[in-house]
C-alpha cells in the first residue's frame, strides 16, 4: 500500500468494523439484561436468524436445548459477525466506490 489514501480508507473501514462489533455487543447485552424472561417474537426472530445461518454454514446439527448453538455466547458471536460484516461491506463500498479515488481526497474519519 504505497498510496496513503488507500491506507486511510482501509483504516476507516477497520474503524467501521470495530464500531459495528461494539454496537452489536452492546445491543446483545442490552437485550439479554432488560428482556430476560420475556417472550417477544420480534426479538427472538432477530437473534435466531443469524444463529441459524451461522450454524448451517458451520455444518452444526439441529440445535438441541442446552447445546452450544442455543447458548447466549453463540448468539452474541453470530450476531457480532453478521453486524460486523454488514458494516465492513457498507464502509468498503462507501470508501472505494462512492467516494472514488482521488489523490487529494481524505476519508473523513481521521
Amino acid at each position: 500500500m504505497k498510496n496513503p489514501t488507500t491506507k486511510q480508507k482501509l483504516r476507516a473501514v477497520f474503524k467501521a468494523a470495530l464500531f459495528g462489533t461494539a454496537l452489536s455487543l452492546g445491543f446483545s447485552f442490552y437485550v439479554q439484561h432488560y428482556f430476560e424472561g420475556t417472550t417477544d417474537f420480534a426479538l427472538d426472530l432477530l437473534f435466531m436468524i443469524p444463529t441459524t445461518i451461522l450454524s448451517n454454514i458451520l455444518g452444526l446439527e439441529t440445535p438441541k436445548w442446552g447445546s452450544l448453538v442455543n447458548s447466549f455466547a453463540f448468539m452474541v458471536i453470530a450476531n457480532g459477525l453478521l453486524v460486523t460484516f454488514i458494516f465492513v461491506v457498507f464502509a468498503f463500498f462507501w470508501q472505494f466506490v462512492v467516494k472514488g479515488h482521488s489523490k487529494n481526497q481524505t476519508t473523513g474519519i481521521e
